[in-house]
């Protein structure tokens, strides 16, 4: 009986240093665990094509202009716990400078992600685009369009992002001819191609 009694205490006494073992060398990744986390500021640089449509009563016209040098700004929030699914959102303001006119427009992202590790994510989602000056003396419409890429976090607070993007826009015009009778068409414009951002989470 005595033995048996040893033999019981010494297991007892043992077990918590085998579960500390074990808990050294096994990660079980918590909820609180993010690659990032918090309000993000992004500086945008889209390399852009633009496809444009006109349409109308006997008229269709459509061409592929390579759009002219933008730069962007957003700010929003993103939230990435590690394997497992996230979020980002934000609005972005950019300014397109092309042939010595200047533009503003506007969109508004949102995107799921998918952070792999602290330092590997995939993220894909859904934007608002719109012109927000004239185009011409074209008023443009908000259009729908998406978004997908892949970003790297070098640290919790800095990170980097190559997407390919769709942004759209339309427009209903009427013109009137010589002899002043009404034709209405509707003009759409796509925009697409990459995009890199430089990303800081705070």
């Amino acid at each position: 009986m005595k033995n048996i009694l040893l033999a019981i205490l010494s297991t007892l006494a043992l077990s918590p240093l085998a579960n500390a073992q074990i808990s050294s060398t096994t990660y079980i990744p918590t909820s609180f665990d993010f690659a990032a986390q918090g309000a993000r500021v992004s500086l945008l640089t889209p390399i852009l094509s633009t496809h444009l449509k006109v349409s109308g009563e006997n008229y269709n016209d459509e061409a592929e202009t390579n759009t002219g040098s933008i730069f962007g700004l957003s700010f929003g929030y993103a939230q990435l716990p590690i394997r497992s699914l996230g979020f980002m959102a934000d609005f972005a303001v950019f300014s397109l400078s092309e042939d010595g006119n200047e533009s503003a427009m506007g969109r508004l992202s949102g995107n799921l992600a998918y952070s792999f590790n602290s330092k590997f994510y995939l993220k894909g989602g859904l934007n608002v685009f719109r012109f927000l000056n004239s185009a011409g003396n074209m008023t443009m419409k908000p259009g729908f369009g998406g978004q997908a890429g892949i970003g790297a976090q070098m640290t919790p607070n800095l990170g980097i992002e190559t997407s390919y993007v769709v942004m759209k826009t339309s427009s209903e015009e009427t013109l009137y001819d010589h002899y002043n009778q009404e034709h209405k068409f509707d003009v759409s414009a796509t925009l697409s191609g990459l995009e890199i951002a430089v990303t800081a989470t705070f």
